[in-house]
């Protein structure tokens, strides 16, 4: 089935995430088994727009629970912009499977924002996440992560960030991306959707840590 783009749109005032909150809600970000679902932000000098598709209905539905559950976002169809061309695709490490939960606000705040380093600057962070079969009860998955830019030497020019924050999420709490194009990557060495709240959240200036 296709994917099928919504745009999500706050409808509340603060966006802050409740990591107890986004822990009791995290299973709806999977999809099925052998499903898909994705997450985006666009990022310009002047804003960001949020994004989220699906390869079927059932699940864009959990997605929308998900996001208005957790932010209060409604969503509304909308396809995101194109162009985008130029990617760094981030992969787990199978070690990342035996990770505990963390929380680590910085990854995903500073990746987002690279609108504001520059005034022409845009560029477009988007996690696919995809479910495999499991014999076991939880849901077994796996995500990529991908930056992705109009311009080659923009893209370029923010390699030096992207670095700094893939060494401190690892340094801090272990967790290993690759770099590099996909093939055939593993679906179902992930289990617990907790640390999802790293890669796939809306981020604040300053999110609620308990």
């Amino acid at each position: 089935m296709e994917l099928r783009w919504e745009e999500i749109i706050p409808s509340v005032g603060s966006l802050k995430t409740d990591p107890l909150l986004y822990s009791e809600k995290a299973y709806l970000l999977l999809p099925d088994s052998k499903g898909e679902n994705r997450f985006m932000v666009v990022s310009t000098p002047t804003a960001r727009k949020f994004y989220i598709a699906s390869d079927s209905l059932r699940n864009m539905e959990r997605l929308r629970a998900f996001f208005f559950r957790v932010y209060g976002m409604v969503s509304q169809e909308s396809s995101p912009p194109e162009g985008y061309n130029h990617h760094v695709v981030m992969q787990n490490s199978r070690r990342n499977g035996k990770i505990g939960e963390f929380y680590h606000p910085r990854f995903l705040r500073n990746l987002t924002d690279l609108g504001n380093i520059g005034q022409e600057m845009e560029s477009v962070y988007m996690v696919s996440i995809r479910s495999g079969p499991s014999l076991r009860k939880n849901t077994r998955f796996n995500f990529t992560a991908r930056l992705s830019f109009m311009d080659l030497h923009k893209m370029i020019s923010v390699s030096d960030i992207l670095n700094s924050e893939i060494k401190a999420i690892k340094k801090r709490h272990g967790w290993k991306f690759r770099m590099g194009r996909v093939h055939n990557t593993a679906d179902n060495f992930l289990s617990d959707p907790t640390n999802l709240i790293n890669f796939v959240r809306i981020p604040a200036e300053s999110d609620f840590v308990v």
